[in-house]
């Protein structure tokens, strides 16, 4: 047996330094856990744009946040939000109820322009060559919409038209999504397509149900319902009528039963959920020979509450991940590339998922965890691996929605009569978002300790280190104190990222990095240098390894 190795006390009193120094924890301002930027009025309509969120306050508030308490400013409305349409022009597009239907308007973050008065409902909108395209139709099946149709607006007053009158008369428009370089909308009839220029909007799937539609990758699913509500068809599409094929005829179980269809793309298939047409379970397709992959413990369900209906959506936390997909069963966390062999779980999470966002190589969910007596939301990140796979972080409240911003996360909590609504930002390793090489490198110079955030409103205000990457450097320097063999490869690779650290705080601040921020990040740097230096510098300890 080999013998025991006993530091000596300067041994011991160099690793206790390391340790004090390196895990003593985050210093004044910095955090790990998620943000509150908002609490009050009821919240909703979250919607990303860069590195920025939007979302509305009722009764008549617009908010909008890059992340942290500083960012987050509030423009007052002259009525109730209705929908956030996203940018156009550079400056964010959203419509306002109005006694005789609705007002489009823009903001640039302080003053509101209204860009044209409709007297219909307006839809969510789908951006298309730098403008933004959104429906007008009427507010029931009754009345008549003058304005019903196809809109587009570029964020100026001008550039705010109707692209295509609705192309039976008076419609209630359901549906629209975009995919590729052409918008597919629902309307009494069918399907419409159309490339977003006026004349060009035409039929090209008939139907005379109830019709429903998802994007999924680069096509396009139909669902069709019969004039019963009994039976439903699914159809894959790539826009065009010969390339318009079904996929399955499902049944509805029972009248009551809650039918949440939910795709995804994986590689070249397709995966859905739906009833089995024989038992009324709830299973995962795959277009692989309408194969059944999973069977689900439960299917969605509706209950009723004190304000109205409430149903479960397990479907829609199905999310996109590389060539796979990733969805939940109740608390289990499972995988699948579209096939029976590659479906599987991979984790059991803390509670019960209610929202899920795709943010770079991750998907993170927000899980109502109940182990604490009271209601907490848990945010979850994965990879696609049971390694991967663990709670990253906590906020008091139930999740109600995540929204995924560039290089952070929108955590909103909400229990109507119970709570009061709240909107946390997570900050995210910067690799995570889909920013620009140059501003990931900006965002990634800050990332070593904890959270830091330096000078709200500074081009370089989202300056953040994740502390994996300090605890990597920690450990690397705890076990270069105890050993004699390997040390100076230890050293050299603890100093390689500080050394380049240093370099791109160097180059950022000529480009104009706040200098409080370049100092604290650079002293934080040199405290584990000096360490790397005086570890060079020490005897090897006895017997060392």
């Amino acid at each position: 047996m080999s013998p025991i190795h006993r530091p000596s006390r300067r041994q011991a009193s160099l690793v206790a330094l390391i340790v004090l120094a390196l895990f003593a924890g985050p210093a004044a301002g910095v955090s790990s856990e998620p943000q509150l930027l908002r609490e009050g009025g009821l919240l909703d309509g979250e919607l990303a744009v860069g590195v920025r969120l939007w979302f509305t306050e009722q009764p008549g508030t617009l908010v909008h946040s890059d992340g942290t308490v500083d960012t987050t400013a509030t423009i007052p409305l002259p009525a109730e939000p209705r929908w956030t349409f996203g940018d156009a022009g550079g400056r964010f597009v959203f419509s306002v109820a109005d006694p005789g239907g609705e007002t489009i308007r823009a903001t640039d973050g302080r003053d509101v322009e209204l860009l044209a008065t409709v007297s219909g409902a307006s839809t969510h909108a789908i951006p298309l060559s730098g403008a933004l395209y959104f429906l007008v139709g009427s507010r029931d099946a009754v009345a008549t919409a003058p304005d019903a149709g196809l809109w587009r607006t570029d964020g100026s007053s001008a550039g705010t038209t109707a692209v295509e009158s609705a192309p039976l008369g008076n419609l209630s428009f359901e549906r629209l999504v975009g995919v590729g370089s052409s918008l597919y909308f629902t309307s009494k009839g069918g399907v419409w397509k159309s490339g977003g220029a006026p004349s060009g909007t035409q039929l090209f799937f008939l139907a005379t149900g109830a019709l429903d539609l998802q994007v999924a990758g680069e096509r396009l699913l139909i669902q069709v319902w019969d004039q019963a509500l009994v039976h439903y068809t699914l159809w894959l599409s790539n826009g065009t009528p010969t390339g318009t094929t079904l996929l399955r005829t499902h049944v509805k179980p029972s009248p009551t039963a809650v039918v949440a269809v939910e795709t995804r793309a994986v590689g070249d298939r397709v995966v859905w959920t739906s009833f089995d047409d024989t038992d009324g379970s709830f299973w995962l397709w795959t277009s692989e020979g309408t194969a059944q992959l999973h069977r689900f413990r439960s299917a969605p369900s509706c209950f009723g509450t004190s304000l109205g209906l409430h149903c479960t959506q397990l479907s829609k936390l199905l999310q996109p991940l590389g060539d796979a997909a990733l969805f939940v069963d109740e608390e289990e966390l499972w995988r699948t590339d579209g096939t029976s062999a590659g479906t599987r779980r991979i984790a059991t999470l803390s509670g019960l998922p209610a929202a899920a966002a795709p943010l770079g190589d991750a998907v993170w969910l927000a899980v109502a965890d109940l182990a604490g007596g009271g209601i907490q939301a848990q945010v979850w990140s994965s990879d696609g691996s049971a390694a991967g796979t663990s709670p990253i972080a906590e906020a008091a409240g139930t999740p109600a929605a995540l929204t995924a911003v560039d290089g952070w996360l929108a955590l909103r909590t909400a229990n109507p009569g119970i709570e009061p609504d709240r909107m946390y930002a997570l900050t995210v390793p910067c690799t995570a978002s889909s920013l620009a090489p140059a501003d990931r490198a900006r965002c990634e110079v800050g990332r070593l300790g904890d959270v830091l955030r330096c000078g709200a409103g500074a081009p370089f205000a989202a300056l953040a280190l994740s502390r994996p990457t300090a605890r990597r450097i920690d450990r690397l320097l705890a076990r270069a104190a105890m050993r004699t063999h390997g040390r100076g490869r230890l050293l050299r690779e603890a100093d390689r990222p500080l050394r380049n650290l240093l370099r791109h705080i160097d180059r950022l601040r000529k480009k104009g990095l706040d200098a409080d921020c370049a100092a604290h990040l650079e002293k934080t740097i040199a405290v584990r240098r000096a360490l790397v230096a005086a570890l060079r510098s020490r005897p090897s300890p006895p017997n060392g390894r």
